[in-house]
């Protein structure tokens, strides 16, 4: 709180409506809708990285946590606050993420903190019982031993998971900052120099060196996310009006370099989706760039 204090001070207006009101007001662009299965596959973490797992993976992964909370808060022990706190925390915040009408990858990291925090508990909550259960079974000294490696093995197999997750993440997003070249190399060869190209990310077209236009007439659309949060986006569905701003630009391009199908800081609505599956073809796609080339041009 103290933090935000200064931002409160020198805008009140805008910071009570950025940080509460159009978070609660607004509504989801139609594709930007995501189902319950890559929801889980991105709040287990691993989401964005290339060693995401399945929705099947992500779907026991959380059945199995359920369990062990469960088991967890079935044990008649004293608790502490910090229980409860991680619990509903972990409960809130997930409903909320599966219920959201917009979802984007990172916002599965909201989780994270509030899940690692009831996961950990509740395996300490149940290490005592268990090792308690273990040591009254009849068991052969070598048969103890094995047990004892398979924890240690796990442990070290979580260890392992976590490095490998965070090389992962950076090769993943190694795109972004120009150090994974080939799609952008893919723009590079398959778009002739000052042709006019209209980019949902204009990083894009100056990665490739492909930014710059011969034609006096093609628009230079620089902000594509700043327009989307001018239009009133995030509080009301793309109007009319936009989508034909976005029509005027299209219209004029010899080429579109989107970072998915129908981007979502595009204006799209059902007329627009139309015309420019009628005017435009796919001529590559890879990871996160789609290159079209409209018809004729």
């Amino acid at each position: 709180m103290v933090l935000a204090l200064p931002f409160f001070l020198t805008a009140p207006h805008r910071f009570i409506s950025e940080v509460f009101a159009e978070q609660l007001l607004r509504q989801a662009a139609p594709i930007q809708g995501a189902s319950l299965g890559y929801r889980l596959t991105v709040m287990t973490g691993f989401g964005p990285t290339t060693i995401a797992p399945s929705i099947v993976v992500a779907e026991v992964a959380f059945a199995i946590v359920v369990v062990l909370v469960a088991a967890s808060f079935a044990l008649r022990v004293p608790r502490g606050s910090l229980d409860g706190f991680f619990a509903l925390a972990a409960l809130f915040t997930g409903g909320a993420l599966l219920y959201s009408a917009e979802f984007f990858p990172y916002y599965g990291y909201f989780l994270a903190p509030f899940l690692l925090g009831v996961v950990g508990l509740s395996i300490a909550r149940l290490v005592a019982p268990v090792r308690a259960r273990l040591s009254t079974m009849p068991m052969t000294k070598a048969f103890r031993r094995i047990v004892r490696l398979a924890g240690e093995s796990g442990g070290a197999l979580i260890i392992f998971a976590l490095v490998l997750y965070v090389t992962s993440f950076y090769s993943a997003y190694a795109w972004g900052l120009g150090l994974y070249a080939p799609e952008f190399a893919a723009i590079t060869n398959r778009i002739p120099a000052g042709s006019c190209v209209v980019y949902s990310e204009v990083s894009y077209g100056i990665e490739a060196n492909r930014w710059i236009s011969s034609d006096p007439k093609c628009p230079t659309v620089v902000d594509p996310l700043g327009m989307w949060m001018a239009w009133g986006y995030q509080t009301k569905p793309a109007t009319a009006a936009f989508a034909q701003t976005w029509k005027s630009y299209l219209a004029r391009a010899q080429y579109v370099v989107l970072s998915e199908p129908v981007d979502p800081l595009i204006g799209w609505n059902a007329d627009l989706v139309t015309w420019f599956s009628e005017n435009f073809r796919l001529t590559y796609h890879h990871n996160y760039v789609f290159i079209y080339r409209a018809d004729g041009k």
